[in-house]
């Protein structure tokens, strides 16, 4: 298979590397700038910390996606604000798959825009049980087991079914098909963007209990917040767990 990963940060890094153990993937990396250099320079090199080792591939790296380069399947694997970056590049590309790999609170209008431009394309949806940091060219990669991706996909729709099944195929990587994962992708960045907001204001507040105390008092009140606005839009908590960060 043909696959690209369309960004070169720790989550695509990661895949990048997993991919590459089935003999019968072709893996390209899209990166840009110093991450391109380094990546030709010295390889995908990753530090896997619970499995106390370092590993290091070799990946075609390209810095551009031509409208006639074909991809079985491309993930982009890109923070949040910067897919509508891509729409562009991904819509006038030959390939006909491409499933965005991240948080994301908008699924269905990232699809609705690319769609509108290439109505034969077929865009989905993914997230990545994968976490890490990125010092210099070292990737550091905290994950259990081979890896494993969650997909929004439709459980009669054989042929993508098929295609993952063969893409993962000898890689001890598992994915799922997910129905409700559009719902938990909302849920999951309410959270992440309440912690990281908190993380920016109070950071350097936290020096007694008292004052932990409090920041943790309205980080519950936050996370309240963000989840009834997406309740009141008709979108159901589905992150496991969520009640526990709600302030009673």
């Amino acid at each position: 298979m043909k696959l690209l990963i369309y960004g070169a940060g720790i989550q695509g890094s990661y895949l990048a590397h997993t991919l590459t153990k089935n003999k019968e993937n072709e893996v390209t990396i899209l990166a840009r700038g110093k991450t391109k250099e380094q990546l030709e320079t010295n390889g995908l090199e990753l530090k896997h910390v619970i499995q106390k080792k370092r590993t290091v591939d070799t990946i075609k790296i390209i810095s551009r996606l031509e409208p006639t380069d074909k991809y079985d399947l491309i993930f982009v694997t890109m923070k949040y604000n910067d897919f509508d970056s891509v729409i562009e590049p991904i819509a006038a590309n030959h390939s006909q798959r491409v499933i965005f790999v991240g948080n994301q609170m908008n699924p269905e209008i990232l699809k609705e825009k690319i769609v509108q431009k290439d109505p034969a394309k077929q865009v989905f949806f993914g997230f990545q049980n994968t976490g890490g940091t990125r010092e210099g060219n070292l990737i550091t990669i905290l994950r259990f087991n081979g890896g494993k991706m969650k997909v929004y996909l439709d459980p009669d729709d054989s042929q993508m079914t098929q295609l993952l099944n063969q893409i993962f195929a000898r890689t001890n990587y598992q994915w799922q098909s997910d129905p409700t994962l559009f719902d938990w992708l909302k849920s999951h960045a309410a959270l992440i963007m309440v912690l990281n907001s908190l993380d920016l204001i109070y950071r350097q507040k936290m020096k007694n209990k008292q004052e932990m105390n409090h920041i943790f008092s309205i980080t519950a009140l936050a996370f309240k917040e963000a989840f009834t606005v997406l309740e009141e839009n008709g979108h159901p908590i589905s992150t496991k767990d969520s009640e526990k960060f709600i302030a009673k």
